[in-house]
């Protein structure tokens, strides 16, 4: 089951703009519905009530806990890495190919949305893709001999 995206101190700025005219008591209601339940950021949103004067401080609160985009990205790194080492290893069949690439676009546009663009990591990226790549071939040749070697019995 693929990770929960990350919040990030960039997606708060965003929320902050574009609901500035909203008062700070629908805001703070908004952001407690927001979080997903029992996760960290839940914790600390719910810890403050519900009201106007708190919404600032949570904010606060969620940035210094969670604002670190440099910190999400070593996450998202992390995450891709084991990912691929994961599927290296236990030789995922064709039929998880499909959900294997969808959970690694995702963590890649994650790591996109936090400007981590292909312009400034090209060549990451490109050696993600030259591993699976290297995966699904050598997994197609596999799949080739058996298949050949069913024929010739």
């Amino acid at each position: 089951m693929p990770r929960k995206i990350y919040p990030s101190g960039a997606n708060l700025e965003k929320f902050m703009k574009n609901h500035s005219s909203t008062p700070n008591e629908d805001k703070m209601k908004y952001l407690l519905q927001a979080v997903v339940p029992k996760r960290k950021a839940a914790r600390v949103v719910e810890s403050f009530p519900a009201t106007a004067e708190n919404y600032p401080m949570a904010i606060v609160q969620l940035k210094e806990r969670f604002g670190r985009d440099d910190l999400l990205v070593q996450l998202y790194v992390r995450d891709l890495l084991s990912m691929v080492i994961k599927n290296a290893a236990s030789g995922r069949t064709k039929t998880d190919l499909p959900a294997f690439y969808d959970e690694l676009e995702a963590k890649i546009r994650a790591l996109e949305s936090l400007a981590r663009t292909q312009e400034k990591y090209g060549d990451f990226f490109k050696s993600f893709t030259e591993i699976l790549h290297a995966r699904r071939n050598i997994s197609n040749l596999g799949e080739k001999q058996k298949y050949e070697g069913r024929v010739s019995s």
